[in-house]
């Protein structure tokens, strides 16, 4: 997309934020750091309130986090699923969390790629609910509440300051939060496995 076609979206929508807010709400199940990035920016350049798009946005991160635990557990009700999940790696990851249901969850939160592995395990070994659902909702803000205001302030910046480069510098930001975690983890494998 060029500068045009995404300044031409975003006030396209201008006149009703609350599809925007419920664009941000679904396009968290698709990706979520892109709908963060791109809920904060849109709350700082003016296109939507910036509660009511941090609302939208934790509203989709936490019930997104609720489906995988959901998937989980009803992938528990499969034979094919148990041979899967049945064999000593898996055992040994569901034994650690076991010891560690609550911080499980909150650390998952914050490592690139291990919330859909542990949050759907915790469904399918059928960890407390409770115990999911109260480290998820402390989790979720927390992580919604740095990276959204992060941004959101950055996004001011790029408005005073950055003027047509704006759209540049953010496409930048989306592509650099999307990868940036991943190849530090592949470089932190390498490190270890030395």
């Amino acid at each position: 997309m060029t500068d045009f076609d995404l300044i031409s979206i975003a006030e396209m929508f201008n006149h009703n934020p609350w599809i925007i807010c419920l664009a941000i709400f679904l396009f968290t199940f698709v990706l979520e750091d892109v709908a963060t990035v791109s809920a904060a920016l849109l709350a700082s350049y003016g296109y939507v309130p910036a509660q009511a798009a941090f609302i939208c946005l934790a509203a989709g991160i936490i019930l997104g986090d609720f489906g995988l635990y959901g998937l989980g557990y009803l992938a528990s009700r499969y034979e094919w699923a148990k041979r899967v999940m049945m064999n000593k790696k898996v055992q040994l990851a569901n034994d650690w969390l076991g010891e560690r249901k609550f911080l499980g969850v909150v650390t998952a939160r914050f490592i690139p790629g291990a919330r859909l592995p542990t949050y759907t395990a915790m469904g399918f070994f059928r960890f407390p609910f409770m115990i999911f659902f109260s480290a998820v909702l402390l989790a979720s803000v927390a992580w919604t509440i740095i990276l959204f205001t992060s941004i959101y302030f950055i996004g001011e910046i790029f408005v005073e300051e950055l003027h047509q480069w704006k759209w540049h510098v953010a496409v930048i930001m989306i592509i650099a939060i999307v990868f940036l975690p991943r190849i530090i983890q592949k470089l932190f494998r390498k490190r270890v496995s030395l």
